[in-house]
């Protein structure tokens, strides 16, 4: 079941105009978040930050507002059968919503962890990074490099070598007892995720430090793992970075993050 320009459709198919710029240049914006407790005014759902970042995707390409008025029903409608939403817009304002499952292998990467794939190229950096669109030609075209390689995940890097984020999500870093994330210089996605922990760690006077991560800076990590708002917080067990291939053994800073993700006031000690 899914909603497409003011419709209820089921299958698994969308029929578009040959000459839609969504069919032609992946001409839309989007926004995927989990729905909690089947709801989307779940606080950790975070909906309001969802449909602020696509307010602000479509303000800086210059495409038509949305009617929240309809398709905010239709997303409470989707929540109650799945627990991820994917909300897509198109250049002339059609919408599409839809639902999934989560993956069902989630709580064993969120356990155990994953390998994670540093990019060898910086062609795989994501057009307009800043905004959410559907051209996420170059992060997939990463991904499938980063599986070849047996990873999970790939870290894109830019034409310095340094490292932005990954395939799908934010990166965190830990050292020197802090917790570290690349500078937000227009070359990622500021997440969801990621916005959330940062406001919860600062409500609690918790300092994240915000830098480059040249390969120097990335070369003292201890520990590492990516966020999104699906997946929550994924630590990385194995790096492979050019011929070297690191592993990582302490989760404790990113089991201590999880508090955020169960809607607990503090940081876990």
């Amino acid at each position: 079941m899914y909603w497409f320009n003011g419709q209820w459709r089921e299958g698994q198919t969308l029929a578009l105009d040959l000459q839609d710029p969504g069919f032609l240049y992946g001409a839309t914006v989007f926004t995927t978040l989990r729905c909690y407790e089947q709801s989307l005014d779940h606080p950790r759902s975070h909906w309001p930050w969802h449909r602020r970042r696509l307010e602000r995707n479509l303000a800086a390409l210059d495409w038509p507002s949305l009617n929240w008025n309809t398709l905010e029903p239709v997303l409470k409608t989707l929540a109650r059968h799945y627990p991820v939403l994917r909300l897509t817009v198109f250049p002339d304002g059609k919408a599409l919503a839809t639902g999934r499952a989560l993956p069902p292998d989630l709580a064993r990467r969120q356990r155990k962890g994953v390998t994670l794939w540093v990019a060898d190229s910086p062609r795989f950096v994501r057009p307009l990074a800043e905004q959410k669109t559907g051209n996420y030609l170059p992060a997939w075209l990463a991904r499938q490099r980063a599986l070849k390689n047996g990873a999970e995940e790939a870290i894109i890097v830019n034409a310095q070598g340094a490292w932005l984020e990954t395939n799908t999500g934010n990166l965190w870093g830990w050292a020197e007892n802090q917790y570290w994330i690349p500078s937000l210089t227009g070359e990622s996605l500021p997440g969801v995720a990621q916005e959330g922990l940062l406001a919860w760690l600062a409500s609690q006077g918790i300092a994240v430090r915000q830098v480059p991560w040249t390969p120097e800076v990335c070369a003292h990590f201890q520990s590492l793992a990516y966020s999104n708002s699906v997946l929550e917080i994924i630590p990385c067990h194995t790096l492979l970075w050019g011929d070297r291939r690191l592993s990582f053994g302490d989760f404790s800073p990113w089991t201590a993050l999880r508090a955020y993700f169960d809607g607990q006031p503090r940081l876990l000690q």
